[in-house]
């Protein structure tokens, strides 16, 4: 039914924004500005301070124990379906007790 009550619909680009101007059959005309959505590459990049942090973490801490690092410290705020991609020289690094020959006790604890 609003198909019928709209005369045309114009978009402008602009490099924030989009500029909506909507003309009804009666000539009149709205005007509306909507925020550009995000790129898919940058609604799914991940925040630059996980990144430093995982950088910080990374020589010397697994891949498993990072991840519950930041899991803890809300480093995740969003679900993602990318796995989280450790060079292959890193994930072998042992650390801590593990270095010994010890178990990882921080995996035994609860979150």
């Amino acid at each position: 039914m609003l198909r019928y009550l709209i005369k045309d619909v114009t978009l402008t680009k602009r490099e924030q924004v989009i500029e909506v101007r909507i003309r009804w059959q009666t000539e009149a005309l709205t005007d509306l500005t909507v925020p550009r959505p995000k790129r898919a590459a940058d609604a799914r990049r991940t925040d630059p301070q996980v990144v430093a942090r995982v950088r910080e973490l990374a020589p010397t801490h697994t891949a498993t124990h990072i991840a519950l690092l930041l899991k803890r410290s809300n480093g995740f705020v969003r679900p993602t379906p990318f796995p989280l991609i450790v060079p292959k020289g890193l994930a072998s690094v042992p650390v801590g007790n593990e270095a010994m020959g010890g178990t990882q006790p921080w995996l035994q604890q609860n979150c």
